[in-house]
């Protein structure tokens, strides 16, 4: 209030100033407007009065008579009037006007002469008797009372906004004969009012500053008196508002404040620490805060003060106990520095302490429940790998004889017998499959690779995988590839065909006519980390039974299917479809649906993937055959109408000629009137003989002295090497035919036909050399029943094992002989598959000259990592019980290979 009084009674004073000099101005302006218009007015007056006096009334009487512009007559009547208006600048227009018939009427206009003269004048002419509609009260007075008289306030009409003037004119008789207007414009009134308006307002900006000034002067007049005090009294103000502001954030915050001398006791410590500790702050002073902790704390406590007495002016937090008053015990954390006095030596200490306790027990609850949530996590891996185990280790026994039964000699009833419980067998293991991949992913143990893959392979594999049940049902199964997309990705191929052929078994089993187009598409994205990503995008269309729009929502739903019916009527767990939503999510993509009941339906899913350019991978295939299939012919021993229709349109396609067998008999005749043709496309039904025979007949029609052609096999059979020779046959194929690998087995045939050595008849029996008869296997397994089920099965492959229990057993038969393969088993007892393998690879180096020996775990398990464990204890391949023989057989054919390595 002392400093805002002399504020006010300057205001006041410089306003009292203020007021009366303002107000002084604005009557003298209102005074002076006064006289200005009062003078132009008078002004107005005498010009009108002047002006009447040049008026010939004689020659203005006859032109009232007779009207004549321009004339003569006029100019000479109007020519005082134009030298009077060009004389006095100030007028506007200047006229005369009489009353003729009840209205006023323009006689004579100086207007006309004065814009001639100048004619970028905005004015406008009158004409002679032109009556002049508008009503002008002095106007009207003055014709009527014939005496000059001035607009008290400016007039409008149609030729502008004006302060007039009129004054009469007599005839010889003294008559009023008319009378003379003047007009000023407004304009130039509002110019001499604008600037008198200019002074005053000059005036009053210099009464505001005086008054500034006086205020001003008076204002440190008397504000110096009270300025000191004021000072003081601010100072005093703003140091007791942050001592309250500062301990009021402290208690806000839970914390209280304390102070240490030099040699750490307490000089202060805030009223705070007894709600904390129950100790009063007074009994604190003086004393070493480690008194109040626990004795094994004391140390960690002088440690935390030796800290700060080592880098002054640095903040140093701890943690600690404090002990309560009633023998509680408290976690307290505790941050300060050092403040130094005038000698620049450290007087002291001073920081605040906060109560911890809670965050302290939440987070022994956090580790306890983390440890809690890893031992859950930990027992249901173990139990998944035991129920794993122990479903497959039985399955392995059912399935494997199962497939061995098919191979005897069976009647029609048996065999469909047989086939039925293979395919509930097989159904059985999808189930457990499902389950088990589910648990993983829900377990969060499903972690993905990042490894390069092809697409093209991928999706081809996938196909043909699917190939044999499209084929079964008579549905046309085809891949749609885009141009942008890249040869090879990063990623999990294994996961990524998964979900493949999850959509296209699906896409099979709900379509009984039509087809299943399998597309890929790709856009580039973006750049990262220097690579180009893709966005690939599937799609997996299907002409079958289709889903209505109420059923779609619950799709990637666990256990969920469109209806009940559907899980009576095609089987399935309702899980297939919720796996692939999981995996596509976890590639950090998107899985959708288009479907109508009755009209078919489309999957789809993205994911963002960086394209690798590093590794090898063979550019995709185009459809242009190279010049060396000019002139080449196919013969076609395709039973299948629409695979022989599918094989034709492609060859035809790519320049090659095609020619068709109708029965294996003809083939003599064909080939002795058409010659031998160039290759030979043979399916899996066109001869009761079978396959081989008739590829024995094809080899027995070739004339003497040729070679004999390339057979292609076509077949439905699933597991076939895709595009690789077996057998009598240069490359198998499955049906239905895909068009990429159709094309690159036909050109690899052809391009090295001219080089290829061929027996000239070769039978079955005289085939390739067989690696089963050059294999040394050794069998681990402690399981006799699966023991039987693999025995048997690389007998059916021509191959002979020796069969040990455990692995121990398997490293004394190790010592005594050399084994180019062994199948072993993980889980065995005394010591079980990866101890060893991994003293099977210690001991191989002793070996003199030995190659490694290939080997290939067989496990029941199917669990995340088993594979990987596996690899790194020294195995080469890995198979999953049951096993299958195509999967036995490629792994053995791949043992083989490395041996001949």
């Amino acid at each position: 209030m002392r400093l805002i009084k002399p504020i006010h009674e300057a205001i006041l004073s410089a306003l009292v100033v203020l007021v009366a000099v303002v107000g002084s101005i604005l009557l003298l302006y209102w005074h002076a407007s006064n006289i200005q218009m009062e003078s132009a007015r008078e002004n107005l007056a005498n010009l009108a009065s002047a002006a009447s006096l040049l008026i010939d009334v004689e020659q203005h009487q006859s032109l009232e008579t007779v009207p004549d512009r321009p004339s003569s007559r006029y100019d000479r009547a109007v020519a005082p009037l134009v030298a009077f208006h060009r004389k006095v600048s100030s007028i506007k227009y200047l006229y005369t006007m009489v009353r003729r018939e009840g209205k006023i009427r323009f006689v004579l206009d100086t207007a006309w002469s004065i814009k001639a003269a100048n004619p970028d004048l905005e004015i406008k002419g009158s004409e002679i008797l032109e009556p002049y509609m508008e009503q002008d009260p002095e106007m009207i007075a003055a014709l009527r009372e014939g005496r000059t008289l001035v607009n008290s306030e400016p007039q409008t009409d149609r030729f502008g906004t004006f302060l007039s003037g009129f004054s009469p004119f007599f005839d010889r008789d003294g008559k009023l004969a008319g009378i003379v207007g003047v007009d000023y414009s407004l304009g130039d009134i509002r110019a001499r009012s604008a600037e008198l308006r200019r002074a005053v307002w000059s005036q009053i900006f210099l009464a505001v500053a005086m008054s500034m000034v006086i205020g001003v002067a008076i204002w440190r007049e008397r504000n110096r008196e009270f300025q000191d005090r004021i000072e003081r009294d601010k100072i005093n103000a703003a140091l007791d508002q942050s001592r309250a502001r500062f301990l009021g954030i402290a208690e806000a915050a839970g914390e209280y404040l304390w102070e240490l001398d030099a040699e750490l006791n307490y000089t202060m410590i805030s009223d705070r620490i007894e709600q904390l500790l129950g100790y009063n702050p007074r009994e604190m002073v003086g004393r070493h805060p480690w008194e109040f902790s626990p004795a094994e704390d004391v140390e960690a406590y002088r440690a935390f003060w030796s800290e700060l007495m080592t880098e002054p002016g640095r903040f140093r937090n701890v943690e600690i106990r404090k002990r309560h008053l009633d023998g509680r015990e408290l976690w307290i954390s505790i941050s300060g520095n050092p403040f130094i006095d005038a000698a620049e030596k450290i007087a002291g200490y001073r920081g605040t302490g906060n109560d911890i306790t809670e965050r302290h027990e939440f987070i022994q609850q956090l580790e306890e429940s983390k440890n809690s949530a890893e031992a859950a996590d930990r027992a249901k891996s173990e139990f998944l790998a035991v129920m794993s185990h122990e479903i497959r280790t039985p399955m392995n026994g059912v399935l494997g004889f199962t497939n061995l039964l098919a191979q005897t000699g069976l009647d029609p009833q048996q065999r469909e017998y047989v086939q039925t419980i293979q395919q509930s067998g097989d159904a059985l293991i999808v189930i457990i499959n499902d389950i088990l991949d589910f648990s993983k992913i829900e377990s969060g143990q499903l972690k993905l690779e990042r490894t390069p893959f092809g697409i093209r392979d991928c999706l081809y594999g996938v196909l043909n995988l699917t190939a044999h049940q499209a084929s079964a049902k008579g549905i046309e199964l085809r891949a749609e590839i885009g141009d942008h997309v890249p040869q090879t990705i990063r990623g999990d191929m294994n996961r990524l065909r998964q979900v493949l052929l999850n959509l296209v078994g699906n896409a099979i089993k709900f379509t009984e006519k039509g087809e299943v187009v399998v597309g890929v598409d790709s856009r580039r994205v973006g750049m990262e980390e220097g690579k180009v990503m893709h966005r690939i995008e599937f799609r997996v269309s299907d002409t079958g039974i289709g889903i209505d729009h109420a059923s779609l929502h619950r799709l990637f739903h666990p256990f969920s299917q469109a209806d009940t019916s559907t899980t009576r009527r095609f089987g399935g767990t309702g899980l297939g479809l919720a796996i692939c939503r999981r995996l596509v999510e976890l590639m950090e993509g998107e899985i959708g649906v288009e479907s109508t009941a009755g009209a078919g339906s489309t999957f789809f899913f993205h994911f963002i993937a960086p394209e690798d350019t590093g590794s090898e991978t063979a550019p995709a295939t185009g459809t242009d055959m190279p010049a060396f299939s000019t002139g080449k012919r196919v013969l076609l021993a395709i039973a299948d109408a629409a695979t022989r229709r599918s094989a034709s349109r492609s060859l035809h396609q790519w320049g090659i000629s095609t020619s068709v067998l109708r029965a294996p008999g003809e083939v003599v005749r064909l080939f002795g009137n058409d010659g031998c043709p160039d290759l030979i496309l043979l399916d899996d039904d066109f001869s009761e003989d079978g396959p081989e025979g008739a590829a024995h007949r094809f080899f027995e029609a070739t004339p003497e002295g040729a070679a004999p052609p390339p057979i292609i096999f076509l077949s439905r059979l699933p597991g076939l090497p895709q595009g690789q020779p077996l057998g009598p046959f240069a490359a198998t194929l499955c049906i239905p035919l895909l068009r990429e690998p159709f094309f690159e087995a036909v050109t690899q045939i052809l391009s090295r036909e001219s080089e290829m050595i061929r027996h000239s008849h070769p039978t079955p029996a005289q085939q390739s050399p067989d690696d089963s008869a050059q294999l040394r296997i050794l069998l681990a397994e402690d399981n006799p029943v699966n023991q039987r089920v693999a025995t048997l099965m690389l007998n059916k492959l021509g191959y002979q094992a020796e069969v040990v229990s455990d692995g121990v057993q398997a490293l004394e038969r190790f010592r005594k002989e050399s084994f180019d393969a062994i199948l072993m088993d993980i889980q065995m007892p005394n010591l079980d598959g990866l101890d060893a393998a991994r003293h099977i690879r210690a001991m191989e180096p002793m070996a003199d000259g030995r190659p490694p020996t290939y080997i290939i775990a067989v496990t029941a398990d199917a669990i995340q990592g088993d594979r990987e464990r596996a690899l790194e204890a020294g195995m080469n391949d890995y198979l999953t019980k049951p096993l299958q023989p195509a999967a036995l057989k490629e792994a053995l054919s791949r043992a083989f290979a490395r041996r001949s390595d």
